[in-house]
């Protein structure tokens, strides 16, 4: 007892030679409101443990051992030590020796703690009971005693022994002290409800990711849906882009941000393409960021419950450490009770590793179905904000005496067991059993779970972007037959794009590092205006036109007239259809490289600088155009036919354009009615060439050579479609079945009557023939042949030959004909049936000379 007569008491106390450090921190934490008598009484205490200590340390080098007579099992070596006369205090050393009767107010409990009565204002909470000296003890002592300057080293045992846990300021570790009468009824109830809100978030998000957020952005139900989109949507012409003449797929794949429609596949495959570059790593690395942080979760877990089975047992008693009455409380966990701890496992250990385990299952399966880096990173902070709840529902609704009292309280000291503390927590055997475990688990989940969602990632690419992208198709209303045409691959900015940068009048720099094209910089400063514009805006700016419904109407009309209608309004003058020449020809020069035929080079702006010339008509060609006219009769060159008419020959009798002399391939009208005109001039200019068919000769001799080798391969290339050969075959076999062909078959007699049959290798070699252009070819150079050694059936030649009803079967059309091409009636009028008043046929054509004609021929 103390001088006052107060009772000690002394819980754990032990090896005072190991622990004086702790000895000293107790002390210097007593209540500071204490006299200053009671300071002297402390430091006079710490005196005494170190002559204590030092004797104890003499006496084991001396090889002495004192032990009190009519002592109860205390032993502690080295000499008694004596008690100072001028302390008020009874001597350390009789206290824990015996002498002062310590069995009234020690003694020594099951597990080696020390315990004496009273309430100790100086004496420090955890000290081990000095009982008998075991070998271990001889030994560490035997070690202290070697130390030069008497003070002890840590060893690996100190660290194991000083193991401890703080109770953590969450409603898990807060539900420890529910209901205990020091906290009240209110607040535990209100912890309570917070434990309770916990548990009903966590579980609560748990069902909901694992119900609607775990489903594969990559399954089954995609790869078809984007195998369809592929198939139909990504190259109907319908989606494509008409301007720029590029396929819906090709813009997708390219990423394009112009894409005017498919914004959701755009977006998908834009995702998919950058995860592919570094979304596994970050992928791997948020599955181990995830899967330490529920592991870490898990050991908290752990310890806690070491922590709470370390606390002996009794009636649950919480005492204060330190002043009470001062306000600062540093309270200890004395004992729980049998029923406290086994609540606080049944309702605090087992759920919480039970939903730290669901959520590192569920966890992993949410980050593996993400699929962008940037979801990735906030799926990841989004699951360690669900696995703190309980902290933050805890520092925003508990009680403040429930802070108080969690953050107040002295760590427990963890019991340490074999497994416990050599494997879980403190040897570095340990740590590579807990990464070896975190490593398979990465290996687990990568092979289950990423390596077949990055193969289905990768898969999802190739059924969008693999294989060719850049064709177009179209179902026919008629047949329904799947029509197929290679799209451009358009470059970075159209001719369309620049032509509306300028009349946008956007102020385009280069700056703030972004890398624009200077040209598109030159045009946003330029007034040169490209664009065709409306008559009444005249010179001013389109933004400071009025607005005029006329105008609007014919933009409007334009977005959907077709090529005979747009061409129909144009002067039949080159270089006239744009805003200006100049707008004309950066036009041409840019629909030149879209048409990308070998032999088409680019033309020289130099051009601009040279007059107009004049032909013997009177008729001014651009010299811009010259050298386009071996271009005319291309089938895809509409636009050197609308902004070089004259050059193509419009007008002309024999003109380079061949077989695409109309409006619908961009002849404008205004020049069929020139070339009507021209019709009859010649005519009336040559009287040689009246209502009569030109002779077979005159087919190969200039100036017609030229011009009927251009009309029929201008003619093949209209009708050369992909299943042109298959068409053909079908031809021949109804040809011959009609006896059309009778020298393509073998006649076979079936009663009275004969029939032809076909030989199949024959019809083939016909088909064959013709759809490589052979037929065309050996008649344009003057050899009347369906195949070769083959002539026509009724032995026509020249015009009759093309005029026959043989020769519209093989190739579909009626070169008599006119509308969509050009025709024959102003070379083989008799052959046509020409008439007086019908289009391109000689004005003294007439029904007695058509008559006379077939009669002729022996026909009626």
């Amino acid at each position: 007892s103390d001088p006052e007569g107060n009772s000690v008491n002394i819980e754990r106390v032990s090896d005072l030679r190991d622990d004086r450090s702790f000895v000293m921190s107790a002390i210097a934490e007593e209540r500071a409101s204490r006299e200053k008598a009671m300071q002297e009484l402390r430091l006079e205490v710490l005196h005494r443990f170190e002559v204590l200590e030092r004797r104890l340390q003499l006496d084991h080098r001396d090889g002495g051992a004192f032990q009190q007579p009519g002592d109860q099992g205390a032993k502690i070596g080295g000499p008694q030590v004596p008690e100072d006369p001028n302390s008020s205090l009874p001597s350390i050393g009789a206290v824990l020796l015996g002498t002062q009767n310590h069995s009234e107010h020690a003694k020594c409990n099951g597990v080696g703690v020390l315990e004496i009565k009273g309430d100790p204002p100086f004496v420090p909470s955890t000290e081990r009971c000095a009982t008998e000296m075991s070998a271990p003890q001889k030994g560490l002592e035997s070690k202290l005693s070697s130390s030069p300057d008497g003070e002890e080293s840590v060893t690996a045992e100190h660290l194991d022994r000083g193991d401890l846990y703080s109770i953590s300021e969450s409603v898990w570790d807060a539900a420890l002290f529910m209901g205990l009468p020091c906290v009240g009824w209110l607040p535990s109830l209100g912890l309570t409800l917070a434990f309770g809100i916990n548990m009903c978030l966590q579980a609560s998000f748990c069902y909901l990711v694992f119900e609607y957020m775990l489903d594969s952005p990559v399954d089954d139900e995609t790869l078809n849906g984007l195998l369809h989109f592929r198939l139909s949507a990504g190259h109907d012409i319908s989606y494509a882009d008409r301007t720029a003449q590029q396929s819906m797929i090709s813009q997708v794949c390219e990423r394009s941000k112009k894409a005017h429609l498919s914004g959701l596949q755009l977006q998908f495959v834009d995702d998919l393409l950058e995860f592919q570059d570094g979304g596994p790593l970050l992928s791997v690395m948020a599955q181990i960021v995830w899967l330490m942080t529920v592991l870490g979760d898990l050991q908290q877990t752990v310890h806690f419950l070491l922590a709470i089975l370390a606390v002996k047992g009794g009636p649950t008693r919480i005492v204060c450490d330190s002043i009470c009455e001062s306000g600062v409380v540093t309270s200890r966990l004395i004992s729980l009770s049998p029923l406290r701890r086994g609540l606080a496992i049944a309702i605090i250990v087992v759920p919480r590793i039970f939903f730290a385990l669901l959520l590192g299952f569920i966890g992993v399966r949410y980050l593996t179905v993400t699929v962008t880096m940037e979801d990735l990173i906030l799926n990841s902070m989004a699951l360690a904000f669900v696995l703190d709840l309980d902290e933050m529902i805890f520092s925003v609704f508990m009680a403040q005496r429930f802070h108080t009292l969690v953050h107040n309280l002295e760590p427990i000291q963890v019991v340490q067991t074999r497994l416990s503390g050599r494997f879980l927590d403190l040897s570095g055997v340990g740590c590579i059993i807990r990464g070896l475990v975190l490593a398979g688990l990465v290996l687990l989940i990568s092979e289950d779970l990423l390596v077949p969602m990055f193969g289905r990632i990768k898969l999802a690419e190739q059924i969008i972007c693999s294989g060719n992208q850049d064709f177009v198709i179209a179902s026919s209303p008629a047949t329904g037959m799947i029509h197929a045409a290679a799209s451009r691959v358009v470059e970075e900015w159209t001719y369309a794009e620049k032509v509306v940068l300028q009349l946008t009048g956007l102020e385009i720099e280069q700056e703030y590092n972004w890398d624009v094209p200077s040209e598109l910089v030159e045009i946003s400063r330029s007034s040169y205006v490209q664009a065709v514009m409306p008559v009444e805006v005249g010179n001013k700016s389109l933004s400071e036109s009025p607005f005029s419904a006329r105008a609007f109407f014919e933009v409007e009309k334009l977005s959907i007239a077709s090529t005979s209608q747009a061409a129909g309004p144009l002067l039949c003058l080159d270089l006239s259809a744009g805003q200006s020449r100049s707008a004309s020809l950066d036009l041409l020069r840019a629909n030149i490289k879209f048409l990308n035929h070998p032999n088409l080079t680019d033309i020289d702006g130099s051009c601009l600088e040279e007059e107009v010339v004049f032909s013997d008509e009177g008729v001014g060609q651009d010299n811009c155009c010259s050298g386009l006219g071996d271009f005319c009769s291309l089938k895809d060159a509409i636009f050197i036919r609308s902004m070089c008419p004259l050059t193509c020959g419009c007008t002309s009798v024999y003109p380079k354009a061949a077989f695409y002399t109309s409006t619908d391939f961009g002849c404008p009208s205004t020049c069929s009615t020139l070339r009507a005109a021209s019709l009859q001039y010649h005519y009336l200019r040559n009287e040689s060439m009246g209502c009569v068919d030109i002779a077979d000769e005159l087919f190969t001799l200039p100036p017609r050579r030229d011009w009927f080798a251009r009309y029929l391969s201008g003619l093949y290339e209209y009708v050369n479609e992909p299943s042109f050969r298959d068409i053909l075959t079908g031809r021949f076999e109804y040809g011959v079945q009609m006896n059309v062909f009778p020298s393509l078959c073998t006649l076979r007699t079936v009663g009275n009557s004969s029939v032809c049959e076909g030989n199949a290798t024959t019809l083939e070699l016909a088909a064959q023939h013709t759809a490589s252009g052979a037929l065309l070819k050996s008649i344009a150079q003057g050899r009347w042949e369906i195949m070769p050694g083959i002539p026509h059936p009724r032995n026509l030649t020249g015009c009759q030959m093309l005029a026959s009803f043989e020769f519209t079967l093989i190739f579909g059309i009626d070169v008599c004909s006119t509308g969509s091409y050009t025709s024959l009636r102003h070379i083989c009028p008799l052959s046509c049936l020409c008439s007086s008043g019908m289009s391109e046929c000689p004005i003294d054509c007439s029904v007695d000379a058509v008559d006379a004609h077939l009669t002729s021929l022996g026909r009626p």
